[in-house]
C-alpha cells in the first residue's frame, strides 16, 4: 500500500473515534455516564493513542523519514499493547468480573505490555522484530509475529467464553454485554490475523474501529439511554412527592386554620362556665385541657 493512502484508514479512524465519542473527552460534563465509564475512557484514550501513531507511520514513510519512523514503529507497537492492556481492565469492569479471572485478564495484558518492551529493546541490537532497508522500505522480522500470536490467541479465548456466557446467562443486560464483548473480541483476532499476514495494511486500526463502534452503539448508548429514562423517571417522582407534600402542607394548613378558629372560641367559652361552676355543659374538663394545649 503507498504510504500516504496508508494514513488515510487511521485517519478517518481518528475522526470517527473523536464524533462517536465525543462527550468522552476531557472537559466535557459527564451528564449520562454509566458502571464502567472510567475504565472506558481509559480505552479509547488509549485506542486514540494507536491511531495517532498508526497515522504518523504513513506520513513519515511518505516523507522518507526513517530515523522517525523507526521510533514511530517502536511506540506503534506500544501503543498495541497499552490499547490490550486497557481493554483487559474494561472487559474486567464490563462483564464484573473479579477474583482470579480479572487477575489472570489484567496480567496478561502486562505481560503482553513486557514483552512489547523486551522485543523492542532487543530489536535495536539485532533488527529481529522489525526493519528498515536501504530504501527506507519496512520489512517484517522473523520474531515479528511474537507480538501478535498470544494477542490473536487471547481475542479469541475472550470471544469464546463471553459467548458461552452470554448463552447460560438469564440477565437480559448482562447477556447483551457478553455479546457485545464476544463481537468485539472476535473482530480483533480476524483483523490482528490479517495484520499478521499483510504486515504494512492498517488492519488493527480498522478492526480496533469497527469493534468500538460494536461497544459504543449496541452497549455504551443503550446503558445510557437506560440511565437517562431512570433519572428521569427520579425526576418526575421527585416531583410527585413534593407537590404532594405541598398540596398535604396546604390541605393541613387551611384545615388547621379552619377548625382551630370555632373550637378556640367554644374552649373560652367553656373556660368561663367552669370558672362559673358549670363544667360538663359542652365538654368536661379534661377535653378542655387538652384541647387548649393542643391549639394554643
Amino acid at each position: 500500500m503507498p504510504d500516504f493512502i496508508y494514513s488515510m484508514i487511521p485517519l478517518l479512524a481518528i475522526v470517527i473515534h473523536l464524533i462517536i465519542n465525543f462527550d468522552m473527552l476531557p472537559g466535557r460534563k459527564k451528564v449520562t455516564s454509566f458502571h464502567c465509564a472510567r475504565e472506558y475512557r481509559d480505552f479509547l484514550g488509549a485506542l486514540l493513542y494507536f491511531y495517532v501513531t498508526d497515522a504518523l507511520w504513513g506520513i513519515f514513510a511518505g516523507l522518507g523519514w526513517t530515523k522517525v519512523l523507526y521510533l514511530d514503529t517502536a511506540s506503534f507497537y506500544i501503543a498495541i499493547a497499552v490499547s490490550v492492556l486497557m481493554m483487559c481492565h474494561f472487559i474486567n469492569a464490563c462483564l464484573g468480573i473479579r477474583g482470579w479471572r480479572a487477575k489472570i485478564l489484567t496480567w496478561f495484558g502486562y505481560a503482553l505490555l513486557g514483552l512489547y518492551v523486551v522485543l523492542l529493546i532487543a530489536n535495536v541490537f539485532n533488527s529481529r522484530l522489525f526493519f528498515f532497508d536501504l530504501e527506507g522500505k519496512y520489512v517484517a522480522g522473523l520474531i515479528r509475529q511474537l507480538l501478535f500470536y498470544p494477542l490473536v490467541a487471547a481475542s479469541v479465548l475472550m470471544a469464546a467464553n463471553a459467548f458461552v456466557k452470554a448463552i447460560v446467562n438469564q440477565d437480559a443486560t448482562m447477556r447483551k454485554r457478553y455479546i457485545v464483548v464476544s463481537v468485539f473480541c472476535l473482530t480483533l483476532a480476524v483483523a490482528v490475523v490479517f495484520q499478521i499476514i499483510w504486515p504494512i495494511w492498517p488492519f488493527y486500526a480498522l478492526g480496533c474501529l469497527i469493534g468500538n463502534c460494536f461497544i459504543h452503539v449496541f452497549l455504551i448508548e443503550d446503558e445510557r439511554a437506560e440511565l437517562r429514562q431512570s433519572v428521569i423517571a427520579h425526576e418526575q417522582k421527585m416531583k410527585h412527592m413534593a407537590e404532594s407534600e405541598k398540596a398535604r402542607s396546604m390541605f393541613f394548613s387551611t384545615g388547621s386554620h379552619d377548625i382551630r378558629t370555632p373550637l378556640s372560641a367554644d374552649v373560652e367559652e367553656q373556660k368561663k362556665f367552669a370558672e362559673r361552676g358549670f363544667t360538663g355543659v359542652l365538654l368536661k374538663p379534661l377535653t378542655i385541657d387538652i384541647l387548649s394545649k393542643f391549639f394554643s
